[in-house]
């Protein structure tokens, strides 16, 4: 336990206590759990002194002296250590979030497990120094040098590492996740089990890295290079993939439920156990070359000619993996999943040289009009045959679908007092200046019946952009809309009748209703729709009460429920 009187001499005063220690260099400073919190320490000396656990929670430690002492698991929580001699200290597990550090030399202090989370470090030199299970949430750490230094199991999350050079680091375990990593050089580091989760790492240089059993998750990897790097294990769920380079990558037994390819990255695809790994690894081929374009009979005879090499080789599995249009021609690329247990090399050859031979038989179809009369036939038949029932199938797979969707719905006030002679004159009006709004902010399942239109949207910022942009612009025009929107889940289901897809939810009919009870030239949205709304977009909600006209939920007709109206830019659309 820390000595009392010890204690009580500090608080007495700096000046008192380092006129005492100058006259007692040798008596041991005991301070083990003290409790100097908020304390002004300015140019304390405590060089040698055992501060093991010790509270300076906000102690004013400026120009102090830390000399050789003992701060492990001392608790330093917004202390001022600008200027501070640590020299040879040991901070080990010490606590030091948001503390200033401004003119301290770390250089020779023991810093293995401390926490620096939150922290100011720009300008100091901590090359050299073992970091090893450190916390450096939210530190700031740009343009540092950790070229050759182990950094295994620190933790970095949502730390600025901008410019960082981990070249040939250990990193084993340590955690990236939301820092940022712009222009970071990862050459050579160690990098098996790190997290990565949720970062930036566009257009980065990944390649010959070793990213076993990394952590990926929602991270943005649009245009990076892995090529020739091992992402063995690794975890891709939830990524932006789009333009990645994938040459000579290893992704054997990585996970990925579901990425986005597309260059938003809104666009989700998802896959089963394994069937990334099948779609991407880098497997055998076997290409075909055509002396011009295939046409529809010669694609279908693509899968005897595969199924022909399978039976001629047995255990082996194959798939068509794309079929190319290329100078002179058209390239058909055959990729193989499986060689059967077969030496790789040998086995490639002799598949190559079968399948050339088939390929003259699949091209006789080029030259015999009653053969291609006959497979038009057989296919008619069979698409005769199974298309009914495979709409069928997938209209019973539509009622399973739940997304989730802003929707959006409007009507026109005064439409039933329209003039004959102007309705439909106004109708086409109406539906040539909303169209081409709804497909700038990428709304789905459009639905236009007479003076209303119901859409869809997967990002509710674009959705309220929308309603703002048809409000202004059919506002404009003379028209006066209502609009009522919601976010939930909505239930697709297939409508035999129309052919098209309808929307089902508790979700439809609350907009529905908000619509209803809209003002014209309003637009009325629920919590749920400002609650999701980037906070940047400009847009402002202000809340209003109003009455329901029908039931709808656990609400009855009469009802006052709270939503909000839309202000764009300051402007309010009453």
């Amino acid at each position: 336990m820390a000595d009392k009187e010890l204690i009580g001499l500090i608080h007495r005063g700096v000046d008192s206590w380092n006129q005492w220690r100058e006259a007692n260099p040798n008596y041991p400073i005991d301070l083990t759990d003290a409790v100097l919190a908020g304390l002004n320490l300015v140019g304390i000396n405590l060089n040698e002194a055992d501060l093991t656990r010790a509270d300076l929670t906000g102690a004013n430690l400026e120009n102090s002296t830390f000399i050789a002492t003992r701060l492990t698991h001392a608790v330093l929580r917004n202390a001022n250590l600008s200027r501070a001699n640590l020299i040879a200290a040991n901070l080990t597990g010490a606590k030091l979030q948001k503390v200033n550090v401004s003119g301290v030399n770390f250089l020779t202090a023991m810093l293995r497990g401390i926490d620096f989370s939150h922290t100011d470090l720009r300008g100091h030199d901590l090359r050299g120094q073992d970091l090893r299970d450190a916390t450096l949430v939210g530190a700031d750490l740009s343009d540092q040098n950790f070229t050759n230094q182990d950094l295994s199991r620190v933790d970095f999350s949502e730390a600025n590492l901008e410019r960082v050079n981990f070249e040939n680091a250990n990193l084993l375990e340590a955690s990236f996740h939301r820092a940022k990593l712009k222009k970071v050089n990862f050459h050579n580091a160690n990098l098996r089990q790190v997290v990565l989760s949720e970062v930036d790492l566009r257009s980065a240089l990944l390649k010959d890295l070793n990213f076993e059993q990394v952590d990926f998750s929602n991270s943005n990897l649009q245009g990076v290079d892995f090529s020739n790097s091992n992402l063995m294990r690794a975890n891709l769920t939830g990524c932006k993939l789009g333009e990645i380079k994938t040459s000579g990558w290893k992704i054997k037994n990585i996970k990925c439920d579901y990425a986005y390819w597309d260059q938003r990255g809104v666009e989700i695809t998802r896959y089963h156990s394994y069937e990334f790994e099948r779609l991407y690894s880098e497997t055998m081929t076997i290409d075909l070359h055509y002396s011009r374009r295939l046409n529809s009979d010669e694609i279908t005879t693509l899968p005897f000619l595969i199924e022909h090499l399978e039976a001629s080789h047995w255990g082996c599995v194959l798939r068509l993996k794309s079929i190319d249009d290329v100078l002179g021609g058209t390239r058909v690329t055959i990729a193989v999943d499986e060689t059967g247990g077969q030496n790789p090399t040998t086995f490639q050859e002799q598949l190559k040289e079968e399948a050339h031979k088939l390929q003259l038989a699949q091209l006789r179809l080029r030259q015999d009009q009653e053969l291609r009369l006959q497979l038009k036939e057989a296919l008619a038949e069979i698409k005769n045959t199974l298309w009914p029932r495979m709409l069928e199938l997938a209209a019973d797979d539509q009622h399973a679908q739940v997304r989730r969707f802003t929707v959006l719905l409007l009507d026109l006030k005064d439409f039933s007092r329209w003039k004959n002679e102007d309705l439909s004159e106004k109708l086409s009006l109406f539906r040539g200046l909303i169209k081409p709004i709804l497909h700038k902010f990428h709304a789905s399942y459009p639905n236009m019946e007479g003076d209303s239109v119901r859409v869809t949207f997967q990002n509710a910022t674009a959705a309220v952009a929308c309603a703002c942009m048809i409000q202004r612009v059919l506002g404009s025009a003379g028209f006066s809309l209502r609009i009522g929107m919601d976010l939930g889940n909505v239930k697709l289901r297939y409508n035999e009748v129309t052919e098209l897809m309808d929307l089902e939810g508790e979700v439809i009919n609350y907009a529905a209703r908000l619509e209803a009870t809209a003002k014209p030239g309003q637009i009325l949205v629920t919590d749920n729709v400002r609650y999701y709304v980037d906070s940047t977009s400009g847009f402002r909600f202000e809340p209003v009460k109003v009455a329901l006209t029908k039931a709808v939920g656990d609400k009855n007709a009469g009802d006052i429920i709270e939503c909000f109206t839309v202000h764009d830019n300051g402007k309010h659309f009453l």
